[in-house]
């Protein structure tokens, strides 16, 4: 017979986003995204807060390929 032993942990799926995020930064030196982390001791909860993205000023999206549908119609380039 075998026994597997571990810590009894809290999880929460926005803290795996958090570390996700963090790991990115570091790995491939991205640039930092602002986001707040606090405990909320009534909710006994991480509470994980995000800065919206905004696209720096002067940035434009390029598409590499044509856009097209579900059909493979190249859709308007708008």
């Amino acid at each position: 017979m075998h026994r597997v032993l571990f810590p009894e942990a809290d999880f929460q799926a926005e803290g795996l986003a958090a570390a996700i995020v963090e790991w990115s930064q570091r790995e491939f030196s991205m640039p930092p995204v602002a986001f707040g982390t606090s405990f909320d001791r009534a909710a006994n909860r991480f509470v994980f807060t995000w800065q919206a993205h905004q696209r720096p000023q002067g940035a434009e999206v390029r598409r590499m390929r044509p856009a097209r549908d579900l059909h493979g119609r190249f859709l308007p380039n708008t």
